[in-house]
């Protein structure tokens, strides 16, 4: 049997890059409860970020002012000390302690790890180069500098003072002075720019339930543009902008790729829409050459909002619901168990199906055909009472109610007795995982007994639709909790669900095996 899918749009995104630093003290848990709030604490991470990581322009458009420490730093990006700025910039990183903020100040107080500088200076001589000092840098133990970063309103967020700026500059990188490199600016020709190159397959918008959308309602808060792209990155930051028509910017963002990832997430979460019809999102690379545009429609609260529909994946079942690889002689039912890519609640649209034999020639007539409207995530499309199938290949379509072909299914109908043909053997896998939530990739290696429920997931190298994979749960001391059979979520994807309510703390091991009784796989999670 030969199934085509469509591209699942269903994508458990990872939020933006949060930092911490071990060996920092917190004060208290952050908790942004106030959309000022967390507009502040946003402005203080990216300052802190693009600081950093050498992005002055960056950092400039968020100080209330002139910063002489900016320009400092510009001096020696373009001097020979500009491989010890970036050097420092590698070995910093950052968590912010607390933010209080009045009506038209506040304080962030922000806990730098850098390296220590008096280590750096106590190393280096009035010979030393800035290649020497570069190393003594990437060798010297860390140091824990605290620095209060005073905050003002603006007309739509919030700014860090010219001062508490330049204070967190000097705490930062003010030894460079010390050292005998040269921090005077070279005069050289500009080179010629390099842009990244990037080639974008596709691009979508996602609402906050993760639900591919044709555009926002001004109401909305939340704005997610997800860029798939024929790259793999492991270490490359880019930049995006949400601005109007104009060109006016409403927001900017960052997005860190790396583990070999190709795509790109532009989250803009306190997103404030009202009075746009069209927003459009530029992205940039690291040395801030725009690479890729795109725009969205707002619409009015009076305007109606058309409801997107995709599948991720679906599979032939009999009546009983059973996953089968197809059907018999005589059967008078056919069944297909569709997986959306969003959920749908108040059954605003429709599916179309229909089921048709194909001759010797290829020419298609339906046989059978229905519409059901949709709710849920999941469903099952019946076709039933149909006139007995005949031996041969069929080709079941979904269709949205504008005639969209959403997904088609080929399958075989054969004479009782027969077997279908389809993988039975052993499987490989390519990745697993222990999750607390069931459509996100966690990893996890230890969990909380106080959830009900964690999921195990393992994916395989290749398509195993109707593959018996079986497992057992045992605990510490060995005991079987359980045992059941995995369930296919997707075409190479397998699901176990496991209640923590069974199951005592420590050590909980599962044992998963082929349909032919070999084993796949062994893997343990700590219950805490």
């Amino acid at each position: 049997m030969r199934k085509i899918r469509s591209v699942a749009l269903l994508i458990i995104l990872t939020m933006l890059m949060s930092i911490s630093v071990v060996g920092c003290k917190n004060k208290k848990e952050q908790s942004s409860t106030t959309d000022s709030n967390r507009r502040a604490e946003i402005v203080v991470k990216d300052f802190c970020t693009f600081l950093s990581s050498g992005k002055l322009d960056r950092v400039e458009k968020l100080v209330d002012g002139n910063c002489t420490g900016i320009e400092k730093l510009r001096n020696y990006q373009n001097s020979d000390a500009a491989s010890l700025l970036k050097q420092v910039g590698a070995y910093t990183s950052f968590e912010i302690q607390d933010v209080n903020l009045k009506r038209t100040s506040g304080e962030a107080e922000v806990c730098f790890t850098t390296v220590d500088h008096e280590e750096v200076m106590a190393r280096i001589t009035k010979e030393s180069t800035a290649k020497e000092i570069k190393q003594i840098i990437s060798e010297v133990s860390q140091e824990e500098i605290t620095v209060t970063l005073e905050l003002v309103k603006t007309e739509k967020s919030w700014a860090i003072t010219p001062e508490s700026a330049n204070q967190t500059i000097e705490a930062l990188y003010g030894f460079i002075d010390q050292t005998d490199v040269e921090t005077t600016p070279k005069i050289t020709p500009s080179p010629e720019p390099t842009v990244l190159e990037l080639t974008v397959d596709y691009s979508y918008w996602l609402n906050e339930y993760f639900n591919q959308v044709d555009g926002y309602r001004q109401r909305e808060t939340f704005v997610l543009l997800f860029i798939a792209v024929n790259n793999e990155f492991y270490d490359q930051r880019f930049y995006f902008q949400y601005t109007t028509p104009e060109g006016a910017v409403l927001y900017e963002g960052q997005y860190y790729v790396t583990n070999g990832n190709n795509y790109i997430e532009c989250l803009w979460e306190t997103a404030s829409l009202y009075g746009l019809d069209t927003l459009c999102c530029d992205i940039y690379d690291d040395d801030n050459h725009k690479i890729y545009s795109t725009s969205v429609h707002i619409f009015g609260e009076n305007e109606e909002a058309p409801v997107p529909i995709d599948c991720i994946y679906a599979q032939l079942v009999n009546e009983k619901g059973e996953v089968v690889p197809g059907f018999y002689e005589g059967d008078m039912y056919v069944g297909v168990k569709v997986q959306l890519a969003y959920m749908v609640e108040d059954g605003s649209t429709s599916l179309h199906y229909s089921l048709s034999p194909i001759d010797e020639s290829g020419e298609i007539q339906i046989i059978a055909e229905a519409d059901i409207d949709v709710n849920g995530y999941e469903m099952t499309l019946p076709l039933s009472d149909l006139p007995a199938l005949q031996s041969g290949q069929y080709i079941f379509e979904i269709t949205s109610k504008e005639g969209t072909i959403l997904e088609f299914l080929f399958f075989q109908v054969i004479p009782e007795g027969e077997t279908f043909s389809y993988s039975t053997g052993s499987a490989s896998y390519v990745d697993r995982y222990w999750t607390t939530e069931m459509d996100v990739k966690e990893h996890c290696q230890r969990v909380s007994s106080s959830y009900e429920t964690i999921y195990y997931v393992f994916l395989l190298d290749s398509v195993y639709d109707y593959v018996g994979f079986t497992y057992t749960l045992t605990d510490e001391a060995g005991e079987l909790i359980e045992e059941g059979k995995a369930e296919v979520i997707w075409y190479d994807r397998c699901l176990i669900t496991v209640n923590l309510n069974k199951v005592a703390k420590g050590d909980l091991t599962i044992e998963v095996y082929n349909s032919d009784g070999t084993h796949l796989l062994t893997d343990a999670v700590e219950v805490i």
